[in-house]
């Protein structure tokens, strides 16, 4: 997650030890915390920092963003009440970048979580009606406290992995990069983008089928996969690959949430770390169903983005869950 700083502006820290004044900062003057109990005597936090700069209509709206730096961390407080002591122990467990932007519209469906392998994290899963989609949970106090209110849901996600939340059905996501290219748009004419769309929305209803057990849904998915295939292998032999597709998302490497995209942009935004005075990008990137803002140091992005072209790179995806 550490490698992923870089994308909001925190290019010249590579280590932990040279990112300890930025989580002092954090813990400091931070934007958001979070609290729930662990054991008596322990307290889990969340705690968030924007370091973003922003107007003051942004602030005032929710038409805006956030960028910005969440840690999770274990304090001390009193066993018998609960409260804070004088002088707290704070242990930071982890951290991670984020962005958010909330012009864009939360998408709308039935949402999996599961504790995450490696920290006290959750990664959620998204059903669509090509293919699913793994992200790591912004807001992992708000999971936490939704599994914890309900022992057998608790127990649950431990034996079976994912598990399906009451009430967490809508998702925000976002992502960050490290890598990436502007490639120059493809021809489309309004035909063939009404063709698409018309794809899309039968598949999302045949996949809405086949969980209800519609046996002719998947056959007809089948039949679309294949009839798709077939078409990409008549054109390779006389076609550039990044002409044929010109949109993608493929899961790389052994991070669930990381993926390879190609979308095309919608809109850049230019922005400005306040900690470090560094620039990097907002991208608002379209791939099928997804609509992600893309954060990516300006250092990292090959090409000059604009709306209309297309972005081609290595994100991390997220998202935030809303109640």
């Amino acid at each position: 997650m550490h490698q992923y700083l870089r994308a909001i502006g925190f290019s010249k820290i590579e280590s932990y030890s040279g990112f300890k004044y930025a989580l002092h900062e954090i813990v400091k003057n931070s934007d958001v915390v979070q609290g729930m109990e662990l054991i008596p005597g322990t307290q889990l936090l969340q705690i968030s920092k924007d370091f973003a700069v922003h107007t003051g209509e942004e602030l005032a709206s929710d038409e805006g963003y956030t960028v910005g730096v969440s840690l999770l961390a274990e304090q001390e407080v009193d066993e018998d009440t609960g409260d804070m002591i004088a002088s707290p122990r704070i242990s930071v467990e982890h951290y991670f970048p984020y962005v958010m932007d909330y012009s864009i519209p939360p998408f709308r469906q039935e949402i999996f979580v599961q504790h995450h392998i490696q920290d006290e994290a959750y990664i959620g899963v998204l059903d669509l009606s090509d293919y699913s989609v793994i992200f790591y949970l912004q807001n992992i106090l708000n999971v936490r406290k939704k599994l914890t209110s309900s022992k057998e849901l608790y127990r649950e996600s431990i034996k079976k992995g994912a598990v399906s939340v009451e009430g967490l059905n809508a998702v925000r996501l976002s992502a960050l990069s490290t890598s990436g290219m502007v490639l120059m748009p493809l021809y489309r004419s309004e035909y063939s983008k009404s063709v698409e769309k018309h794809r899309q929305v039968t598949n999302r209803k045949l996949h809405e089928q086949t969980v209800m057990g519609n046996t002719r849904a998947v056959e007809k998915l089948v039949e679309s996969d294949m009839k798709l295939n077939a078409e990409i292998h008549n054109r390779l032999p006389y076609d550039d690959i990044l002409t044929i597709v010109d949109q993608s998302l493929l899961p790389i490497g052994i991070d669930s949430e990381v993926y390879e995209i190609i979308g095309d942009i919608e809109s850049v935004k230019v922005c400005k770390n306040k900690f470090t005075n560094e620039y990097y990008y907002i991208l608002r990137v379209l791939c099928g169903e997804l609509d992600l803002p893309i954060a990516i140091h300006e250092k990292d992005l090959q090409g000059m983005p604009e709306r209309g072209r297309r972005f081609k790179g290595t994100i991390w995806l997220q998202g935030y869950i809303l109640d």
